[in-house]
C-alpha cells in the first residue's frame, strides 16, 4: 500500500462518490438514494436488527434455524431496504437483507440459539452485543466485514456445497479495476463470465452493501429464467470506496488464508485466519507467526482514532 495513501472518514469518503445510485434489484426497493451513506445506513440497520431480537421472544424454524416467517414483515419494515411484495408465508431466505443481517449475526456470536423446552428454539441477543456498542462506527463497519470474510460459509449464500464464489471472484476484480472500461463490469456483454457465475444471486447485492459496487438487474435474464426471489446482475461499477478497499482486500487478507469455513473444508482441525501453519504450529510468543487483525491491512485508509479496535475472536479470549 503506498505510504501516501489519504487517511478518511466515512463521509469524507463517499462525498467524493459520483457513481449513479444503485439498483438494488428483485423484489427489493431501497428508500434513499444517498449513495455517500451506505456504509454507514450498513450499521444502522444492523443496530436495527439487533434491537428488533433484543425486544422480541423470536422463535426459529425446526429446519433451518432462521426468524419465523410472522416477525419478517415487521423487522422489513423497520430497514431501508425492504423486501417488497411479500407474504405472511414468506421464508428468511426470500427477505435478503434481513438474510444476509441475520448470517452476520450468527457469524459474529452476537445472537444464539437457545432452547425453551424440547419443541421450540428461540434467538436471544449474546453478552458480545455490548462489546460490539463500544465500537466506533468505523469499527463496527470492520466487525461486519470480517465475519463476512473470515467466519461466513460462502457456499451457503448460494446453495452450493463447494466455494466457487471464491474462485471466480479475483477474475471479476481483476475486469472491474480496468480503467479503460471506467471500472465498470457489462456481464450482459461477457456471456462466459455471466454464466460461470450464474449462482452468485444475492451475493451481488451483498457487496454493494458493504459500498464496494453497485450492480445493475438484468431484467431480462430475470424474465427469461423466471426465478422468483433470484438476482441476476446486468453490470457491476466500483464506488470510490471500492476502488480504495477491494484492492487491499483482495492482496492483503487473501481469502484462501482468511476464510476459516474454507480452510477446514480443507482439512485444517485449528485454522487460524490469516496464518498459514495449522494451530498447533504457532508458537507463543513468536512475533514472525503473530496473525494480523483484520482490520490492520485497512489503517491507512481511515483516521486512527476512528479504527482502534476490535472484538476478540472467540477462540482468542
Amino acid at each position: 500500500m503506498k505510504k501516501n495513501m489519504e487517511q478518511l472518514t466515512f463521509d469524507s469518503l463517499f462525498n467524493q462518490a459520483t457513481e449513479e445510485a444503485p439498483n438494488m434489484g428483485v423484489r427489493i426497493q431501497k428508500l434513499t438514494q444517498d449513495v455517500t451513506k451506505l456504509p454507514i445506513q450498513l450499521i444502522i440497520d444492523f443496530e436495527k436488527f439487533l434491537k428488533y431480537i433484543e425486544h422480541h421472544p423470536i422463535q426459529i424454524t425446526n429446519t433451518k434455524g432462521y426468524i419465523s416467517s410472522n416477525h419478517l414483515p415487521h423487522i422489513n419494515e423497520q430497514l431501508s431496504i425492504k423486501t417488497q411484495d411479500e407474504t405472511r408465508n414468506t421464508q428468511q431466505e426470500h427477505y435478503p437483507y434481513i438474510h444476509f443481517f441475520y448470517l452476520l449475526a450468527r457469524g459474529g456470536s452476537l445472537i444464539k440459539q437457545e432452547s425453551a423446552d424440547f419443541s421450540k428454539r428461540y434467538i436471544r441477543i449474546t453478552e458480545r452485543r455490548n462489546l460490539f456498542d463500544k465500537l466506533t462506527d468505523t469499527e463496527k463497519y470492520f466487525f461486519l466485514l470480517e465475519t463476512f470474510w473470515v467466519d461466513l460459509n460462502w457456499s451457503k449464500f448460494v446453495g452450493n456445497n463447494h466455494h466457487s464464489i471464491y474462485f471466480m471472484l479475483p477474475d471479476v476484480i481483476s475486469k472491474l479495476s480496468d480503467k479503460k472500461a471506467g471500472f465498470r463490469l457489462q456481464l450482459h456483454k461477457q456471456p462466459l463470465l455471466a454464466n460461470l457465475i450464474f449462482h452468485w444471486n444475492y451475493f451481488f447485492l451483498y457487496f454493494e452493501w458493504f459500498g464496494f459496487w453497485h450492480s445493475e438487474k438484468d431484467q431480462e435474464r430475470m424474465d427469461h429464467y423466471q426465478k422468483n426471489g433470484y438476482y441476476f446482475a446486468k453490470s457491476i461499477a466500483l464506488t470510490s470506496f471500492g476502488k480504495k478497499m477491494i484492492p487491499v482486500l483482495m492482496e492483503s487478507r487473501d481469502f484462501e488464508r482468511w476464510n476459516i469455513p474454507l480452510r477446514r473444508e480443507r482439512g485444517e482441525a485449528n485454522p487460524v485466519p490469516g496464518l498459514k501453519l495449522p494451530h498447533s504450529e504457532v508458537k507463543a510468543g513468536n512475533k514472525v507467526n503473530r496473525p494480523q487483525l483484520f482490520h490492520e491491512a485497512f489503517e491507512k485508509l481511515f483516521l486512527k482514532r476512528e479504527l482502534l479496535n476490535a472484538l476478540p475472536r472467540l477462540e482468542q479470549q
